[in-house]
């Protein structure tokens, strides 16, 4: 009588297991499939991916993309050994509508200005997240761009709103819970293991 009890059991230890392993298992083929909305910097066809979900009012992305992608952009973009896809992750009302913003100013068809935009955002983070309407103080703060028209209206534009609630979704399915989330060739890395991480990539490649 113990013996089916046990199988059971064991089955079921089996697919808990299973479970486990692809709830934990840093492998995410799914992040790594390009998205409408990915803002490419670099060479698409280099041989390492970097996948990096970020958001407006992400201290830790803008610390980031300050930090870290001037060396990256130097030691790996530039010689065309990595590109650097970034996504966006909206995770509160600010990111909503300071993304809606961003994708007025700089629509997809132009990559150059969107990367321009993010550029500006995270590098005066602390100004326009400051400000008691984060939108003109973004606006404020890239005016040397060339772009201080803008169209409020825009804002409330259903392109514009599916375009950042679908990247929000997508980020959500993704499992991403904390920003910035970072994938080399699908494996999550921490931004302090970014270097090594790659460095392993490469030799790995050889």
């Amino acid at each position: 009588m113990r013996r089916p009890r046990t199988l059971i059991a064991l089955a079921l230890l089996g697919v808990v297991a299973a479970v486990a392993v692809w709830l934990w298992d840093p492998v995410r083929a799914d992040v790594m499939a390009a998205q409408p909305d990915d803002l490419v910097l670099g060479d698409p066809n280099a041989p390492v991916r970097i996948v990096a979900y970020v958001a407006p009012s992400c201290l830790a992305c803008g610390a980031f993309h300050r930090d870290l992608v001037p060396r990256l952009k130097a030691e790996w973009l530039d010689s065309r050994r990595a590109v650097l896809v970034y996504r966006n992750a909206p995770t509160s009302d600010t990111d909503l509508v300071v993304s809606k913003f961003l994708r007025c100013i700089a629509p997809t068809s132009r990559p150059d200005q969107s990367l321009a935009w993010l550029e500006v955002a995270f590098q005066t983070q602390a100004t326009w997240l400051a400000a008691s309407d984060p939108v003109q103080g973004l606006q404020r703060a890239g005016r040397e761009l060339g772009r201080s028209n803008f169209d409020r209206l825009c804002l409330d534009h259903p392109v514009v709103e599916e375009s950042v609630l679908r990247a929000r979704d997508a980020a959500a399915d993704a499992g991403i819970r904390s920003l910035p989330a970072i994938f080399v060739q699908g494996r999550k890395v921490a931004p302090a293991d970014l270097d090594r991480t790659l460095a392993k990539v490469a030799n790995a490649q050889r």
